[in-house]
């Protein structure tokens, strides 16, 4: 692992899990708890914060016990507020790649899959279907506001993945598929998202979507938009998946996703224009330029002048925001 990172997680047991591993300062005394399924890296890693731990708000220096899972003692369960249930399954120790994810989304007219490389609890776009690859076990998770035609192909695309990564990377055919909604995420999910936050992880309707919805049988567009910070490969997915068409997955975690079978369209696209428009040429669903821009990238389109004057800030400091806060200042100026 390249990307090894220490984040804050609440001081229960319920934290741990068998695959990584955790650092527990008390008092008197700084953990490094190792699961069995964690790597060198992160076994380094964790022993590197905790020593940085040692002397941290305290007049004496803490001292530093390291821990490999099953062997804790009675001290360090207390200071958890005591032993209990936590994602230690087989999968966790025994998983021969790294988990991915995927965004399925139907933003550009059609069903695309797009990975989320280096991924985080934000990337769960509350207006999507996302599919999580573990190797044990395929997750489809499902936004709150995801649309009807999201929720149909979510499923149909995770068994597609499957029997087209079986073959290549010696997962079983019948692989696990489970589905779970926002907010009802099982730790077996949560637990590859680094630093996960049950709080922000409950539904929150932001009061201009709930007055959207109200509205959304006057409107012109059948779906609300979805706002990626990444683009990577993109996969059109048709109504009718022809089972001819599977290509291959990756031969290992390195290699690209296993790519979505997918039928050829009739014809290609117009590409994206390049230049700029004006802010009344960009505004609304069916603006002037629709044919003619990506819709999911209106701001970009926009000259510096304008787009300074429209959101107060350059792109450069737009595109640093959270993704929730891009996507509701788009929707507010109608660049959607």
């Amino acid at each position: 692992m390249n990307n090894t990172r220490a984040a804050q997680v609440p001081e229960v047991c319920g934290s741990l899990n068998s695959g990584d591993c955790f650092v527990l300062s008390t008092e008197a005394t700084v953990y490094c708890w190792s699961g069995k399924g964690a790597s060198e890296t992160e076994r380094a890693t964790s022993k590197t914060t905790a020593e940085s731990l040692m002397a941290w708000n305290t007049s004496t220096t803490r001292e530093l016990v390291e821990v490999a899972e099953g062997e804790e003692d009675e001290t360090f369960w207390s200071s958890l507020g005591g032993k209990g249930e936590y994602s230690s399954e087989a999968a966790l120790v025994d998983a021969p790649q790294e988990p991915r994810l995927f965004e399925i989304s139907n933003i550009s007219g059609s069903v695309k899959v797009e990975e989320v490389h280096n991924f985080a609890q934000e990337d769960l776009l509350d207006d999507d279907v996302m599919m999580l690859d573990t190797y044990s076990t395929v997750f489809i998770w499902i936004g709150s506001s995801a649309n009807a035609t999201e929720k149909k192909f979510g499923m149909d695309i995770a068994q597609k993945y499957i029997a087209s990564a079986s073959a290549q990377d010696g997962r079983h055919a019948d692989t696990s598929i489970v589905t779970c909604k926002a907010g009802s995420e099982p730790p077996m999910f949560t637990c590859h998202f680094l630093g996960w936050d049950a709080e922000s992880a409950q539904i929150f309707e932001d009061p201009y979507e709930k007055k959207m919805k109200s509205l959304s049988s006057t409107m012109s567009f059948s779906s609300k938009p979805s706002w990626a910070k990444k683009e990577e490969t993109k996969v059109d997915v048709p109504e009718t998946v022809k089972e001819e068409e599977v290509a291959s997955a990756p031969e290992t975690k390195e290699a690209a996703a296993p790519p979505v079978p997918v039928a050829k369209p009739e014809a290609a696209a117009a590409a994206p224009a390049a230049g700029t428009f004006t802010y009344a040429q960009l505004k609304g669903t069916d603006c002037e330029v629709r044919g003619q821009i990506d819709p999911k990238k209106k701001e970009e389109y926009l000259s510096d002048t304008e787009f300074s004057e429209l959101f107060g800030m350059n792109k450069e400091a737009f595109s640093a925001l959270p993704a929730w806060k891009r996507k509701k200042a788009k929707v507010t100026k109608e660049l959607f």
